[in-house]
């Protein structure tokens, strides 16, 4: 087995893609996965208003991970010139700086949304009920999770 560092060096170019990718690859699905059962779940158990409201506060989530997908795409570049170069303190100071600004920019995102939900949402053009329940802790009254009605048949 190849050590971390000669992998980058050796590999042929395709494999080293594929060996990159793959894990990329595999973690894009199982989100696109889980966004789907969530929103089943949540139209099915919560209702319609709930589903609505996620689908409202979702392009301000993506917002923020873009965010922080710009900073490490950046980050990786300038990182990857200095491990050419055999600059490993100068890569570590980079990725260091960078994840720390990642870190930074979504506590920012968080209590902003905390703190802005709820008038941008209303912004984005929702209804009175779907606004509330794009809130933080606003809604119908029942704890997260929650279903407005039962699993069982009556």
């Amino acid at each position: 087995m190849m050590q971390h560092n000669q992998i980058y060096e050796q590999l042929m170019p395709g494999r080293l893609f594929a060996r990159c990718a793959f894990p990329s690859m595999v973690s894009m699905a199982v989100t696109s996965l889980y966004t789907v059962a969530d929103g089943i779940f949540v139209g099915r158990m919560i209702g319609a208003d709930a589903l609505a409201a996620i689908n409202l506060v979702m392009p301000l989530i993506i917002m923020s991970f873009a965010l922080a997908d710009m900073v490490a795409a950046g980050s990786s570049v300038q990182i990857s010139i200095r491990l050419g170069e055999r600059r490993e303190g100068e890569a570590c100071r980079i990725f260091s700086f960078c994840s720390l600004l990642i870190v930074a920019i979504s506590c920012a995102a968080g209590a902003g949304g905390l703190l802005m939900a709820e008038p941008l949402v209303r912004l984005m053009g929702a209804g009175h009920r779907a606004g509330r329940a794009g809130g933080p802790g606003k809604g119908n009254g029942r704890p997260a999770g929650r279903p407005q009605r039962g699993c069982h048949r009556r």
